[in-house]
């Protein structure tokens, strides 16, 4: 079952791009990474709820969708770990000095957080429906 061809992603801003033009990029790619996801989700939905036994053709078919789903998430997974990077590095840095970058940092890394924690639920039930 071949889906949509994957919507390229925004790339990651160079390292010594300005913090907040930085911030603005890293939330953006995962922003477009979560609506990816969101886009993928319901045919991988439906493929796990139409899905067989073990290694029947629908069994696959669903896998394929969930690896699908899974994929459309890289570039968020990407964008938390150079966010957490930030932060660790505006914590023991320089950078504390400027206790607003760190808050920036945090903000930022929360909300693409909370988009990664909600995919991982939505991931998690799907796989959890898929072996049962």
């Amino acid at each position: 079952m071949a889906g949509p061809p994957a919507a390229s992603s925004p790339a990651l801003p160079p390292a010594s791009a300005n913090l907040a033009t930085r911030l603005d990029s890293l939330v953006a790619s995962a922003r477009d990474a979560d609506q990816q996801f969101q886009a993928n989700r319901p045919a991988a939905e439906r493929a796990v709820a139409a899905a067989g036994s073990v290694a029947s053709d629908s069994w696959s078919t669903a896998s394929v969708a969930l690896a699908r789903l899974e994929s459309s998430r890289s570039q968020a997974m990407i964008a938390l770990a150079e966010l957490d990077t930030l932060y660790v590095d505006a914590r023991t840095s320089a950078l504390a000095e400027d206790p607003s970058s760190a808050k920036n940092i945090a903000a930022a890394r929360d909300q693409v957080s909370d988009w990664v924690a909600a995919q991982d639920r939505v991931l998690n039930d799907l796989n959890a429906r898929l072996r049962s």
